[in-house]
C-alpha cells in the first residue's frame, strides 16, 4: 500500500485497476502475500487456515461454520485487489511506462516474498525447531 501511495498517490482499492501494467514488481509481491494469506497449499498460510478450518468443522456448531465462512471470505477480499490489478483496464496512467519503486523499497518486498515462498516450501526444519523449543529440548 505504501509503495502505491508514494508512487501514484492512489489510496482507494478501486484505484488499483490495471496497476500491474505500471507497477509489475509491486503487484507481484502483493499477490504472493495474498495467496499465502488465503491459505494456498505449499505456502505458509495453508497450515494455519487448514487447522482453523478443520477445528471449526469438528465443533459441529453454527459458529464453527461461521469460522469456515470467514476463511472463504478472507480469500475473496484478498484476491479482489489482485484480480483488479491484473485483469481490469488501467485508468488515468496510460502514458506512464513504469512507476515501480526504487531498490530501497523493492528490496524489502523481494526479501519478504522470498521468505514467504521458502517458509512454505521448506517448513519442516522450521516446524521441528519450534516444536523442540516449545518442548524445552533446546
Amino acid at each position: 500500500a505504501g509503495a502505491v501511495m508514494v508512487k501514484t498517490g492512489r489510496t482507494q482499492i478501486e484505484d488499483l485497476r490495471g496497476l500491474s501494467k505500471v507497477m509489475p514488481f509491486t503487484c507481484a509481491t502483493y499477490t504472493i502475500g495474498a495467496i499465502s494469506l488465503m491459505g494456498t497449499p505449499l505456502l505458509p498460510g495453508f497450515v494455519s487456515k487448514w487447522l482453523i478450518g478443520s477445528a471449526a468443522i469438528e465443533t459441529g456448531t453454527a459458529m464453527g461454520m461461521v469460522g469456515v465462512a470467514a476463511i472463504l471470505i478472507s480469500a475473496i477480499y484478498l484476491m479482489g485487489p489482485a484480480l483488479s490489478m491484473y485483469f481490469r483496464p488501467l485508468e488515468g496512467m496510460e502514458k506512464v511506462v513504469s512507476c515501480d519503486p526504487g531498490m530501497r523499497m523493492k528490496l524489502p518486498f523481494a526479501v519478504l516474498a522470498a521468505a514467504i515462498v521458502l517458509c512454505g516450501l521448506f517448513s519442516d526444519p522450521i516446524i521441528t525447531l519450534l516444536a523442540n523449543l516449545s518442548a524445552g529440548v533446546m
